[in-house]
């Protein structure tokens, strides 16, 4: 990274954590006492935050904010929770952004990041490891939503992006018919 690059990114970060330092005051009329952006999410910018009250939470800003995906997303994590498995609970929103930017701020679920640890980790902790994960998975592709498992969801969603793939005319034929026996082959 350049010296350049390394300051833009620092700006970033700074008005990322500025962003979440607002929410949290907004919505929680709490402070902010630490703060770091954790990598980005899938639809989202997320900082980890510790509130004065000693709270470690996290802030999500959703890249495209409407509310029935977050309603969608409030479900799920129920679901997920009723099902026994960790997962972080919505502590506050203001999705439809009534009160400034639209965000959520979830608990923090504490634990070790596997990238820095399996390193460390014998060939049993990592097949243990495997286990437990893939376990996990199963049962969270298992929780019904709308009539609708998760697996069905991540289905439709590949269907959805090989079509706009095909639409973008990006993609050769050959690569589009590849990606759609993969889709299948995971169906």
């Amino acid at each position: 990274a350049t010296v350049r690059d390394v300051a833009t990114e620092r700006d970033a970060d700074a008005a990322l954590i500025a962003r979440a330092e607002d929410a949290v005051r907004r919505l929680l009329h709490d402070r902010v006492v630490a703060a770091r952006p954790i990598a980005r999410g899938y639809v989202h910018d997320n900082i980890q935050v510790r509130l004065a009250s000693g709270r470690d939470l996290v802030v999500k800003f959703p890249y495209l904010p409407r509310v029935e995906r977050f309603e969608r997303m409030r479900t799920m994590l129920a679901r997920i929770g009723a099902a026994g498995l960790a997962c972080p609970e919505i502590v506050a929103d203001d999705m439809p952004g009534q009160h400034g930017e639209p965000c959520m701020i979830l608990s923090w679920v504490p634990g070790e990041t596997l990238s820095d640890i399996w390193p460390d980790l014998t060939d049993d902790e990592r097949r243990a490891i495997g286990h437990d994960l893939g376990d996990w998975t199963a049962r969270l592709h298992a929780i019904q939503f709308d009539d609708i498992t998760q697996g069905a969801l991540l289905q439709r969603d590949l269907e959805r992006r090989l079509r706009l793939a095909r639409e973008s005319g990006l993609f050769t034929e050959r690569e589009l018919t590849f990606a759609q026996g993969t889709i299948g082959a995971v169906a």
